[in-house]
């Protein structure tokens, strides 16, 4: 029930409303692609001029939707969602909101890199860097700047890690095999779609 929670905040949060996923539905390199990756809890620390953000509990396969025209929505494994937001030059954006104790209601807005996931972990390391408001106040993430602060809790909670924006097409079938398009084999492209550019 929490991860559905989080996925509603997700529509309320940037103000999109995605209607159930249908076959054809897929964003294209004019949309703006965003996912939500839900975790039990996790980590911030410095780690020399930055900060290491490892989240733990991570779920199985992270949710990802479009903004118009398309509205697409779909799901990823946690290794897909890393080759589509982490294989262009730019670093993504990405803001953490905490929801369960310790740190709830915190919120902190950085620029994400070096992903570091192990097949079949629930666990994914990241490095951050923290962004000014005004680094932020004009993207898809501007909804969180104002509530944002200069740093997240040494150790957190519950929470959902909104990142922003995806750097790869997805092909025709949508992202892994679900949702975008209704693929019967999540996570494996085939029939179910596969992503063009990564």
């Amino acid at each position: 029930m929490r991860h559905a929670c989080v996925v509603a905040l997700v529509v309320v949060t940037f103000g999109i409303a995605a209607p159930p996923a249908r076959a054809g539905n897929n964003p294209t390199d004019a949309d703006q692609v965003l996912a939500v990756v839900n975790a039990g809890g996790g980590t911030f620390r410095e780690v020399g001029d930055g900060y290491r953000l490892v989240l733990t509990d991570v779920v199985s396969r992270p949710v990802w939707f479009s903004d118009s025209p398309a509205r697409a929505v779909g799901s990823l494994a946690v290794d897909e969602l890393v080759d589509v937001f982490f294989s262009g030059d730019d670093d993504p954006n990405a803001a953490l909101e905490v929801f369960g104790e310790p740190g709830a209601g915190d919120v902190v807005v950085v620029e994400l890199s070096n992903p570091r996931h192990r097949r079949g972990s629930s666990r994914l390391v990241l490095d951050a860097r923290v962004l000014m408001q005004d680094e932020v106040a004009t993207s898809a993430l501007g909804a969180h700047a104002e509530r944002a602060t200069s740093r997240a809790p040494t150790r957190f909670g519950a929470a959902a890690l909104y990142i922003d924006d995806a750097t790869c097409l997805f092909g025709d079938g949508g992202a892994g095999g679900s949702g975008g398009a209704g693929g019967a084999d999540p996570g494996t492209g085939g029939d179910g779609g596969v992503l063009d550019t990564c």
